[in-house]
């Protein structure tokens, strides 16, 4: 341990506990001392970017990683914050060379295929997610931008395999039914779109992009009167919602009826699924 050890643990038990300034003061009394303090460095960016303070983050982690450009936890988490910031670029060079210090280290593969993604880049992204859940299989968000990966592709089946995984790995999550619904829906699968729409229904009752994409689903069973009161049910929660006011309306006009012939749903009722 440095001569800096003692007061490097007393500002991290205060970072622990909550006393923010305290830390940094700390922090900042071993850098007056030590400028090349690569870890000190580390730990106050680190506080910074926690507290929303990416600017400072970025120049702090940064001479962390000046100080010590072998140590991947810094490349690592400098990265982060410069995706943050919207500096993909330089985010991405720094998870490239992060990943060549530690190849096997998940979370910094998922890092790189974020930033890809982020800049438009499905097939790289693609990959870097594929070798984050090789090396953490239960990596769920991994899982989840891995399926918006190949779905970007227009590759479904690897899309489904990836969100279904997902269920299983977080079955308590709305979001993810969604997304392995919406597969479905993409694949003409109305039956199984139902049946993930509702699942997601029932972990987040009022999640409107769900009843109105399980309103298309109902439609193209042929459930036009179930499909019409999907579509209704999410204009109650959000009477401002475009996709799902054309959506009924459409329907309405297919079945020759006017918007004025039916009541509005109460925020209560949730369609029968």
């Amino acid at each position: 341990m440095t001569s800096h050890g003692g007061v490097l643990a007393r500002a991290l038990s205060h970072q622990k506990a909550g006393k923010l300034q305290l830390a940094e003061r700390l922090f900042k009394q071993i850098l007056r001392a030590d400028p090349q303090h690569a870890e000190t460095w580390h730990h106050l960016g680190l506080a910074q970017r926690n507290t929303g303070r990416l600017k400072q983050a970025a120049d702090s982690l940064s001479r962390a990683v000046s100080c010590d450009g072998s140590n991947a936890s810094y490349l690592h988490d400098l990265g982060i914050c410069l995706r943050e910031m919207n500096r993909l670029d330089e985010a991405i060079d720094l998870f490239q060379q992060a990943v060549e210090l530690a190849p096997d280290h998940a979370p910094t593969h998922y890092q790189l295929g974020s930033a890809l993604q982020q800049r438009g880049d499905a097939v790289g992204a693609k990959l870097r997610f594929e070798q984050a859940v090789r090396l953490e299989p239960n990596f769920s968000v991994a899982w989840n931008d891995l399926g918006i990966a190949h779905q970007a592709l227009g590759d479904l089946d690897h899309a489904g395999a990836c969100f279904q995984k997902l269920c299983a790995l977080a079955p308590l999550i709305a979001t993810v039914h969604f997304n392995l619904g919406n597969i479905r829906l993409a694949q003409g699968n109305f039956l199984e779109a139902v049946a993930c729409y509702a699942t997601a229904l029932e972990r987040q009752p009022r999640f409107v992009e769900a009843l109105n994409n399980l309103g298309t689903a109902l439609h193209g069973l042929g459930h036009a009167e179930r499909a019409m009161q999907a579509y209704e049910a999410a204009l109650a929660f959000q009477p401002d919602f475009a996709d799902a006011s054309k959506n009924l309306a459409t329907l309405l006009n297919l079945l020759g009826r006017s918007a004025d012939s039916i009541a509005p749903a109460p925020q209560s009722q949730k369609p029968a699924a």
